[in-house]
Protein backbone atom coordinates (compact mmCIF):
# COMPACT_ATOMS: atom_id res chain seq x y z
CA UNK A 1 0.00 0.00 0.00
CA UNK A 2 1.36 3.64 -1.08
CA UNK A 3 1.58 6.39 1.38
CA UNK A 4 -0.66 7.91 -0.65
CA UNK A 5 -3.21 5.80 -0.36
CA UNK A 6 -2.60 5.17 2.90
CA UNK A 7 -3.17 8.72 4.20
CA UNK A 8 -6.55 8.67 2.03
CA UNK A 9 -7.98 5.78 4.10
CA UNK A 10 -6.95 7.37 7.38
CA UNK A 11 -9.02 10.56 5.87
CA UNK A 12 -12.07 8.82 5.32
CA UNK A 13 -12.02 6.91 8.35
CA UNK A 14 -12.40 10.63 10.05
CA UNK A 15 -15.58 11.05 7.86
CA UNK A 16 -19.09 11.10 8.70
CA UNK A 17 -20.68 7.95 6.33
CA UNK A 18 -21.61 9.41 3.56
CA UNK A 19 -25.09 7.77 3.97
CA UNK A 20 -25.66 10.37 7.33
CA UNK A 21 -25.01 13.02 5.47
CA UNK A 22 -27.60 11.98 2.53
CA UNK A 23 -30.23 11.44 5.18
CA UNK A 24 -29.89 15.02 6.69
CA UNK A 25 -27.50 14.13 9.34
CA UNK A 26 -27.12 17.27 11.92
CA UNK A 27 -24.14 19.76 11.06
CA UNK A 28 -22.09 20.01 13.89
CA UNK A 29 -23.18 22.65 16.14
CA UNK A 30 -21.94 26.30 15.92
CA UNK A 31 -19.65 27.84 18.43
CA UNK A 32 -21.56 30.34 20.89
CA UNK A 33 -18.87 32.56 19.89
CA UNK A 34 -16.40 33.18 17.12
CA UNK A 35 -13.71 34.97 19.45
CA UNK A 36 -13.48 37.99 17.89
CA UNK A 37 -16.56 40.44 18.72
CA UNK A 38 -16.64 42.10 15.17
CA UNK A 39 -17.14 38.84 13.64
CA UNK A 40 -20.34 37.81 16.44
CA UNK A 41 -22.02 41.36 15.58
CA UNK A 42 -21.83 40.55 11.85
CA UNK A 43 -23.53 37.37 12.51
CA UNK A 44 -26.03 38.51 14.87
CA UNK A 45 -26.62 40.98 11.85
CA UNK A 46 -26.58 38.40 9.63
CA UNK A 47 -29.19 36.50 11.35
CA UNK A 48 -31.63 39.74 11.84
CA UNK A 49 -31.40 39.99 8.49
CA UNK A 50 -32.65 36.22 8.22
CA UNK A 51 -34.92 36.63 10.46
CA UNK A 52 -36.79 40.12 8.98
CA UNK A 53 -37.18 37.91 5.05
CA UNK A 54 -40.31 36.86 3.91
CA UNK A 55 -38.33 33.51 3.72
CA UNK A 56 -40.24 30.42 4.25
CA UNK A 57 -38.90 28.54 7.68
CA UNK A 58 -36.92 25.69 5.93
CA UNK A 59 -35.42 28.70 4.20
CA UNK A 60 -34.78 30.82 7.08
CA UNK A 61 -33.12 27.66 8.79
CA UNK A 62 -31.08 27.01 5.73
CA UNK A 63 -30.06 30.35 5.71
CA UNK A 64 -29.05 30.04 9.62
CA UNK A 65 -27.05 26.97 8.79
CA UNK A 66 -24.91 29.19 6.90
CA UNK A 67 -24.06 31.83 9.65
CA UNK A 68 -23.16 28.85 11.93
CA UNK A 69 -20.76 27.79 9.41
CA UNK A 70 -19.43 30.96 8.79
CA UNK A 71 -18.93 31.38 12.84
CA UNK A 72 -17.30 27.96 12.93
CA UNK A 73 -14.73 29.25 10.15
CA UNK A 74 -13.82 31.97 12.15
CA UNK A 75 -13.46 30.51 15.06
CA UNK A 76 -11.06 27.10 13.38
CA UNK A 77 -9.28 29.71 11.06
CA UNK A 78 -5.32 29.40 12.13
CA UNK A 79 -3.03 32.25 11.83
CA UNK A 80 -2.29 32.70 8.03
CA UNK A 81 -5.78 33.28 7.45
CA UNK A 82 -7.28 34.63 10.57
CA UNK A 83 -6.99 38.29 9.92
CA UNK A 84 -8.54 38.34 6.73
CA UNK A 85 -11.39 36.69 8.06
CA UNK A 86 -12.10 39.11 11.09
CA UNK A 87 -11.02 42.01 8.74
CA UNK A 88 -14.23 41.89 6.85
CA UNK A 89 -16.26 41.45 9.91
CA UNK A 90 -16.55 44.85 10.73
CA UNK A 91 -18.03 45.45 7.13
CA UNK A 92 -20.19 42.99 7.33
CA UNK A 93 -22.16 43.57 10.35
CA UNK A 94 -22.19 46.95 8.45
CA UNK A 95 -23.62 45.82 5.68
CA UNK A 96 -26.72 43.84 7.24
CA UNK A 97 -27.25 46.22 9.47
CA UNK A 98 -27.43 48.71 6.04
CA UNK A 99 -29.98 46.35 4.44
CA UNK A 100 -32.01 45.92 7.69
CA UNK A 101 -32.52 49.80 7.53
CA UNK A 102 -33.07 49.59 3.80
CA UNK A 103 -35.64 47.21 4.15
CA UNK A 104 -33.85 44.70 2.16
CA UNK A 105 -33.79 41.99 3.97
CA UNK A 106 -37.15 42.49 4.50
CA UNK A 107 -38.27 42.51 0.55
CA UNK A 108 -36.00 39.47 0.45
CA UNK A 109 -33.08 41.31 -2.24
CA UNK A 110 -30.22 40.34 -0.27
CA UNK A 111 -28.83 38.02 -3.07
CA UNK A 112 -28.79 41.35 -5.44
CA UNK A 113 -25.70 41.98 -4.17
CA UNK A 114 -23.31 41.20 -1.33
CA UNK A 115 -23.26 42.87 2.43
CA UNK A 116 -19.80 44.30 2.01
CA UNK A 117 -20.61 46.25 -1.30
CA UNK A 118 -23.85 47.86 0.23
CA UNK A 119 -21.60 48.96 3.30
CA UNK A 120 -19.26 50.54 0.52
CA UNK A 121 -22.07 52.07 -1.49
CA UNK A 122 -25.76 51.97 0.07
CA UNK A 123 -27.44 52.75 -2.99
CA UNK A 124 -29.76 50.12 -4.02
CA UNK A 125 -29.64 47.92 -6.75
CA UNK A 126 -32.83 46.94 -9.17
CA UNK A 127 -34.38 44.60 -7.23
CA UNK A 128 -33.66 41.08 -7.87
CA UNK A 129 -35.44 38.15 -6.70
CA UNK A 130 -34.05 34.73 -5.77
Amino acid sequence: MTPFVRTLLLLAATLPPVAALAQGATPPASPATTGEPSCDAAAIAWRNCIAASPKNDADKAQANLEVDKFMRDVADAGPAHRPSITGACPRTREGYETMLRMGTCAANTTGARDDVRVARDPVPPPIQRR
